[in-house]
């Protein structure tokens, strides 16, 4: 998000995180950044970890096993994300 995007968003997302949904396609970065500001998030898997994903036979574990932990596992996971 753009910091003037941040800067106008920041009051209410204070009072309210869970109003707001981060959606990006990296564990590490949107998806952790997202839970850690108390918000919803979802991950893109046609992005950055699709290699990983693709090739899952089962798909909800090899998330949680990317994620690694809670803090870094996403509420939902869309397949890919069309502007």
């Amino acid at each position: 998000m753009r910091r003037s995007s941040r800067l106008r968003l920041s009051g209410w997302a204070i009072q309210c995180p869970s109003a707001f949904s981060v959606v990006g396609d990296s564990v590490d970065h949107d998806i952790a950044g997202g839970r850690a500001a108390k918000m919803q998030t979802a991950l893109v898997r046609s992005g950055v970890h699709r290699d990983a994903l693709a090739k899952a036979a089962d798909l909800p574990r090899a998330i949680r096993t990317l994620a690694g932990s809670g803090s870094r596992t996403p509420h939902w996971t869309i397949e890919n994300l069309v502007w």
